[in-house]
């Protein structure tokens, strides 16, 4: 093997190396989108209840259960995701 053959083969592993980053990354993008769904209409909901009862806005507990939905979803979508990437224990 000469020295271009094997610079040119560590170009391709980086390239390949750089899609999976990128593949993983926008994996990750969209678990958090999914996970900002439901979180979001749970926000509007819970905001709109609370600042009718008490006539003003304010940072109250509403907010623990809107970081709750959030959480609880994305623990959910990640854990869907990840077991049907490495089902059967193959992945690449």
């Amino acid at each position: 093997m000469t020295k271009q053959n094997a610079r040119r083969g560590k170009k391709r592993n980086r390239a390949k190396e750089w899609s999976r980053v990128g593949a993983w990354t926008l994996l990750g993008l969209i678990e958090l989108a999914v996970a900002a769904l439901p979180t979001a209409i749970a926000a509007v909901i819970l905001v709109a209840i609370t600042h009718a009862q008490r006539g003003y806005t304010a940072f109250g507990g509403e907010w623990l259960v809107i970081a709750a939905v959030f959480c609880v979803t994305f623990t959910i979508v990640h854990n869907r995701v990840c077991d049907e990437l490495f089902k059967g224990g193959k992945h690449e």
